[in-house]
This record gives C-alpha cells, structure tokens and sequence, in this order.
C-alpha cells in the first residue's frame, strides 16, 4: 500500500509530510483494508511521536 497524509490547512512543523514518509516505510501484511492500515499506521505515529516528545528537554540560554 501507499499512502499520502493531507491536512486541511498547512502545518508548520511539517508533521503530515512526516506521517508520509512513516507510512511508507512501514511493513503491514496484506490482510488489512486501507481504512485499517491507515488507522493502525496513525496509531503507530502518535505513539512514537509521545515517546520521542517525552524524551526532550529543551533549554534556554541567555
């Protein structure tokens, strides 16, 4: 399957280009629907981007 992420609006961070790119590179058996993968791959990216956002710590310097 290939899949294209689209937003209503643009977004600043890019995240739907991000998504893209994700999907694409991700490997799902042939049993499911495109609905199914869709929502599994989303799934998948919301739960990895928690992750990675939990890990950063940003700081300010004057």
């Amino acid at each position: 399957m290939k899949f294209k992420a689209e937003t209503t609006e643009a977004g600043k961070l890019g995240i739907a280009e991000l998504l893209t790119r994700y999907a694409n590179e991700q490997w799902l058996g042939e049993h499911y629907t495109p609905e199914q993968a869709a929502s599994l791959i989303v799934d998948r990216f919301r739960r990895q981007v928690e992750t990675e956002l939990a890990m950063i710590e940003l700081k300010a310097e004057k």
